[in-house]
């Protein structure tokens, strides 16, 4: 075995084993890319099964119902888009009454994503921030009611990473709505 043979082994192995820590360190990149992606879509969408859970009850009230919900109503707060506030009740203890306790609100706000308890206006005080503000800026909340179903679009950013918006749509319907007239 000559020198110049050992010479072209040793730069061939040295060759591969570039090329295998550059690969190693790709698919590691991607990895952790991805891991944050998903991240970012399990932490939005729990924003937005919050706002769903509400909208699927609302116009309930329990047999007999002696006081029953108020209507839905899709509004805004001064400042923000038509379509990014929503206020809605249903019977949340069961007791055939639609209390003012049992009226919510969901909002946006300067970028934030906000919920209240015994809501009755889009504007006012009282609200709390249910989206992270340090992570995330809601870019827009967009709530389209059609009879006893809403289309709901809710776009957000990281902080972060501004220029890559998250944008989640979705149907759902709230059959208490159909029970009761339509608007």
């Amino acid at each position: 075995m000559s020198l110049l043979s050992v010479m072209v082994g040793l730069f061939l192995g040295a060759l591969v084993m570039s090329a295998a820590l550059r690969l190693v360190s790709e698919l590691r990149r991607q990895g952790l890319v991805a891991q944050r992606q998903l991240q970012r879509m399990e932490e939005a969408e729990g924003l937005l099964d919050r706002l769903e859970k509400d909208l699927r009850r609302s116009g309930f009230c329990a047999a007999p119902c002696r006081r029953p919900a108020p209507p839905v109503q899709i509004a805004a707060m001064r400042g923000e888009p038509d379509g990014s506030c929503v206020l809605l009740a249903y019977d949340l203890d069961g007791d055939g009454a639609v209390e003012e306790a049992e009226r919510f609100g969901w909002r946006l706000r300067q970028g934030a994503l906000e919920a209240r308890r015994s809501a009755t206006l889009c504007d006012g005080s009282g609200w709390e921030r249910v989206s992270d503000e340090r992570r995330w800026r809601v870019e827009s909340l967009r709530i389209v009611r059609r009879a006893a179903t809403f289309h709901l679009t809710l776009s957000l950013a990281e902080r972060r990473y501004p220029d890559t918006p998250l944008v989640l749509r979705q149907w759902l319907s709230a059959p208490n709505l159909a029970r009761n007239a339509a608007p």
